[in-house]
């Protein structure tokens, strides 16, 4: 689904890393976050656009796993796993098989090695321009006024100021949208997303913890962009802003039956029912998912040849002709399902 809520299963894991650390704080105990699935209330609704996602997703290569064993001669074998960004403990829960993976492994290889507070503190001074506007230039002229006004509720959400919605760039207002009350809740009750809590298992394992991205690159990736493909879809969020909880309940549920297929399908089938351009999308498909393929491919490679690495990146990097399965595959590795 785009930078809307796709973002938890392949997008950035620093951007939603960052988010959890801008909040306000929660009383403890954290909330268990559930909602609607819409997948299946547009089965029930509206067939016609629930079967056209699902024919897409049937045509999608390699999207029915989430769990895979890379193999080359020569070596013992690593493992592949998609994840999403989320703290929702039905995609915390490990399978007995990947919990086994892990302890194999020498080494882990992350979106990003460390998305602590403190890292993501240093690298922002340096960013800020990739996710504010600077100058003269600022959002408000660019919505109207009811939707600027819908960004500016989220912003305060989040318990930062609320005129500092005007200073985001349209990608990064689509980021904070996407992250529900209930989800940033947990984060701030110090709840750490899949991602984190692989990484703190693989400290404990004395695996050596490697990341395939930095924080900066994630954010260059995002902000590159075209910023009217980014106001459609921070458009195309502000429509169903109501609805967060439901879009990640959506995702959860995607992820759980192993139908990572319909993800992107229905983040286009719903942004076209809320009247947007979905030609617009086209560019963060390109620039979010197969550009960074491409360079996680070629940077994870040495380390796949050496053996017992456990490579783990947003879900949807590993499905279709241009997914990380196909990719080390054309590499020349063995890649099956280990699930």
């Amino acid at each position: 689904m785009r930078l809307m809520h796709i973002l938890f299963l392949g997008i950035s894991a620093a951007t939603l890393s960052l988010l959890s650390f801008a909040q306000a704080s929660y009383a403890a105990p954290p909330p268990i976050c559930r909602g609607v699935d819409m997948l299946a209330e547009m089965k029930a609704k509206d067939l016609v656009s629930y079967n056209q996602v699902m024919a897409a997703a049937k045509a999608t290569p390699n999207s029915n796993k989430l769990f895979w064993k890379v193999e080359i001669a020569g070596a013992v074998p690593s493992y592949l796993l998609g994840t999403v960004h989320l703290t929702d403990e039905r995609v915390t829960a490990l399978k007995p098989p990947i919990t086994a993976a892990l302890k194999s492994s020498k080494r882990i290889v992350l979106e990003v090695a460390d998305l602590s507070e403190a890292a993501m503190n240093k690298v922002m001074f340096s960013a800020l321009n990739l996710l504010m506007f600077t100058g003269k230039k600022r959002l408000d002229p660019l919505l109207t006024k009811d939707e600027f006004a819908i960004v500016k509720t989220a912003i305060t959400k989040m318990g930062m100021p609320g005129d500092m919605a005007k200073r985001l760039k349209p990608w990064f207002a689509t980021t904070v949208m996407a992250l529900s009350p209930c989800e940033r809740a947990r984060g701030a009750a110090g709840i750490k997303a899949l991602d984190q809590q692989l990484a703190d298992q693989a400290k404990k394992l004395g695996l050596e913890v490697l990341g395939v991205e930095t924080i900066k690159e994630q954010f260059q990736s995002m902000a590159s962009i075209p910023m009217p493909d980014q106001l459609e879809m921070l458009k195309s969020t502000i429509k169903y802003y109501r609805r967060t909880q439901d879009l990640l309940e959506t995702m959860i549920g995607i992820y759980q039956r192993r139908e990572m297929g319909a993800a992107w399908p229905l983040q286009l089938k719903l942004a076209q029912l809320a009247g947007a351009d979905i030609s617009r999308f086209e560019s963060f498909r390109q620039l979010l998912i197969v550009k960074r393929n491409a360079r996680m491919r070629d940077r994870v490679i040495e380390h796949l040849k050496k053996g017992g690495t456990f490579f783990a990146v947003g879900a949807l990097h590993l499905p279709g002709k241009e997914g990380l399965v196909a990719l080390l595959r054309q590499a020349g590795f063995k890649v099956t399902p280990a699930e």
